[in-house]
């Protein structure tokens, strides 16, 4: 019994002969096929090589129950833990014939992805800067990294957690999206005082200027010092997060008259810039960007 539930016998039989006063326990048994190759069914859009390869070690070895039984879990637990967390192995068949493993998976697949609130911001911008994306399968992980990149976008004052509502057929799912938009334009105005020195601004950020997605950012400076009123500074900075809404790339375009406060040798000093800069930035991860600028400065 103990050798059949190793798991690599088909039959283990034992029978005992005795022979020259002498007991010998001969035990015959029956090994499994071989398993030659194997067969992922019922994927989607899921990555078969990274189901095959846990299964690797089974192959040119006599297929066996049990520890083909304690991979599936192993799996089932990993994956589940890599925010797959509808992942299931429903089952694994043995064909003795084909000295094929069959491994039938099943997994919840993103069947649509619904933002509740948009008035002005066209959810395309969203959804392109997400993982999860209709058929794709669904992960958690993926999604929480989703609705933080949409949050740093800065169109809303709020995006709620998503919640997972029930497709249309039976492993589908819904993201649904609860979102609060900020107002497309901002007026701030404000007052600095630097020792003797008073400075008043006007911000104005406008939204979706030229074309959806893109932004505008106008700042004027107003110096008061003994009496004189200097209104000659300002900056404006033109942004768009994918270039002419088609490239994953940032474009950002910059003019400015403004006077930049250092200290030097201890002492502080005034410098006025007044210049332009044009920039394209890359971004390979969340947090790294290659960016190359034009700078033109006086």
């Amino acid at each position: 019994e103990a050798i059949y539930k190793t798991g690599y016998f088909s039959s283990v039989t034992a029978f005992s002969l005795i022979t020259n006063n002498r007991h010998v326990l001969s035990i015959s048994v029956k090994e499994n096929h071989s398993v030659r190759s194997i067969k992922v069914y019922n994927l989607g859009d899921f990555e078969e090589d990274l189901i095959v390869s846990e299964f690797e070690d089974f192959k040119e070895k006599p297929f066996n129950t049990v520890s083909i039984f304690e991979k599936k879990e192993h799996v089932v637990a990993f994956l589940k833990e890599k925010g797959f967390d509808f992942f299931e192995i429903y089952r694994v068949q043995f064909d003795k014939q084909l000295g094929q493993l069959k491994i039938y998976v099943g997994n919840a697949v993103v069947e649509d992805i619904v933002f509740k609130g948009l008035e002005g911001v066209d959810q395309s911008i969203l959804v392109r800067e997400m993982k999860q994306k209709k058929g794709s399968v669904f992960n958690s992980i993926f999604l929480r990294q989703d609705r933080d990149r949409i949050l740093k976008l800065g169109y809303f004052k709020s995006v709620s957690s998503p919640k997972l509502v029930k497709g249309s057929e039976k492993n589908n799912v819904k993201i649904v999206f609860d979102v609060i938009e900020k107002k497309s334009r901002k007026v701030s105005l404000g007052i600095e005082q630097d020792r003797e020195v008073y400075f008043g601004f006007v911000s104005h950020l406008r939204k979706h200027v030229l074309i959806h997605s893109d932004s505008l950012k106008m700042k004027s400076q107003m110096k008061l010092f003994e009496g004189d009123v200097d209104l000659e500074r300002y900056s404006l900075i033109y942004n768009q997060p994918w270039f002419l809404n088609k490239y994953r790339t940032t474009f950002s375009a910059q003019l400015y008259n403004v006077e930049k406060q250092e200290v030097v040798n201890n002492v502080h000093a005034t410098s006025l810039r007044r210049g332009s800069r044009i920039s394209f930035g890359i971004p390979f991860w969340d947090y790294f960007m290659f960016e190359n600028a034009f700078k033109n400065e006086k």
